[in-house]
């Protein structure tokens, strides 16, 4: 059984630079103490979900290993998430205050079109996502076309749907909006159809394949109206399709599956 418990400082480098900025930075000291207040009813509820999604990610990879243990953490914005040697699995509390946050606004790297997803309810997918990632590192990263990372994407999100409760919503764990995620249904076809008009599939640009796949205020090739990450969007919807005409294919097989053109043939994805 996993236990969320709040320390009072992390070192995730294991040096004494977190604890001297700490000490040193009053700033510091009042979103800690924020942090206090906000979570001092404890985190039952993040603790049975996430008690549930840990069981279930054994119950589809049983070769793979679990945290130890996992804590709820003020890392002075070092990141959400970050496992140690002893595979100890922490989550920053101070990502999650809520989007009218006021602080957040002089936190360097925390941009306005962020603050939607600084909420509590992204602790327990950010967690679940996280693992996955760590568990399954993504091969031939920063060689691979864009393809590649839209397929690696998207079954780490498959995945993640699948292993957190049956009543997250998609959007949440895809880190939009509600109006985000239904333009993304609504311009799905015209999407895919500029991909591939425009030859973006099987490039290796990494800075056109990093406006498809990293956090953005929108895709870069879309109108403003979209989100960011609409290449994991639609890798996320491929994998979905692939999954469903061919329900022989377990978990382990689709995480184990390299080959993301097989997989997209096989898909039989053509959005209408």
């Amino acid at each position: 059984m996993y236990t969320l418990e709040l320390l009072e400082v992390h070192n995730p480098a294991e040096t004494n630079k977190v604890i001297a900025e700490f000490l040193g930075n009053k700033a510091y000291h009042s979103i800690y103490e924020t942090i206090e207040k906000k979570y001092a009813n404890g985190m039952a509820d993040e603790e049975q979900a996430l008690n549930l999604a840990f069981t279930r990610f054994h119950h589809f990879f049983p070769q793979k290993e679990l945290p130890r243990r996992v804590i709820a953490q003020f890392s002075a914005f070092y990141g959400n998430v970050a496992v140690n040697d002893a595979n100890d699995y922490g989550i920053s509390l101070e990502y999650y205050l809520g989007a009218d946050f006021e602080d957040y606004k002089w936190v360097d790297g925390i941009n306005d079109y962020m603050r939607p997803n600084l909420r509590r309810e992204k602790i327990v997918p950010d967690l679940v996502l996280g693992w996955l990632y760590l568990s399954f590192p993504e091969t031939n990263a920063g060689s691979n076309h864009l393809l590649d990372e839209m397929i690696y994407q998207g079954k780490l999100m498959y995945a993640a749907q699948a292993i957190l409760p049956k009543d997250t919503p998609a959007s949440l764990i895809m880190g939009y909006t509600t109006q985000q995620w239904s333009w993304c249904v609504e311009n799905e076809k015209q999407m895919w159809n500029y991909i591939k008009e425009n030859r973006h599939l099987y490039t290796t640009n990494r800075l056109n394949i990093s406006k498809y796949i990293n956090p953005a205020p929108y895709t870069a090739f879309f109108p403003q109206e979209s989100p960011g990450k609409t290449g994991i969007w639609i890798g996320w919807r491929i994998v979905c399709q692939y999954m469903k005409n061919n329900p022989d294919v377990s978990m382990e097989q689709l995480m184990e599956t390299t080959d993301s053109q097989k997989l997209l043939e096989d898909s039989g994805y053509n959005p209408k």
